[in-house]
């Protein structure tokens, strides 16, 4: 039995971000645990580096906008093939096309949302040098959980009542 959300859910956006991440380059997308089951290069790895930067201010966490930052480290076997798959997915995450596709599963990426975070060459073993290059997005969502508790909106002081 899968958990049903009460507040979020976060599947939602998660996997509205690597369908259109695996739209843009046609590689599998995977979350940073199951990295190391990966057989083939190149591939993408996604990490929630900042899963919920508030943006408004609410005591009860209702009808709450928040921020939300996704990193992607693209891996290939050359240096230029993961700067390649880098920079497509930052520069198309901010296509117009894409922003109207991740909006339907209440995603807004934020303007300028893609920052450079790593290019580095790792030694995964001792004769296939790897690659990597990776940027994050940030992005805003949206919670419109409501509490089934009653909120306090009046106070009744008998002759009049306080608003």
């Amino acid at each position: 039995m899968a958990y049903q959300a009460k507040t979020f859910n976060w599947r939602e956006p998660i996997n509205a971000i690597v369908e259109v991440a695996k739209e843009i380059t046609g590689l599998p997308v995977v979350a940073e645990n199951q990295a190391n089951d990966q057989k083939d290069y190149p591939f993408i790895v996604f990490t929630m580096v900042t899963p919920r930067a508030s943006i408004t201010s609410s005591n009860t966490k209702t009808n709450e906008l928040f921020n939300t930052t996704f990193q992607f480290d693209c891996y290939a076997k050359s240096e230029g093939e993961a700067l390649s798959i880098s920079d497509d997915l930052a520069t198309l995450f901010s296509d117009v096309k894409y922003h109207e596709e991740l909006k339907k599963s209440g995603v807004i990426v934020n303007r300028d949302s893609a920052t450079d975070t790593s290019i580095q060459n790792q030694e995964l073993t001792s004769f296939m040098p790897i690659s990597v290059a990776g940027f994050d997005l940030k992005v805003q969502l949206h919670r419109t959980y409501s509490s089934d508790y009653p909120t306090l909106n009046e106070f009744n002081l008998g002759k009049g009542s306080v608003q």
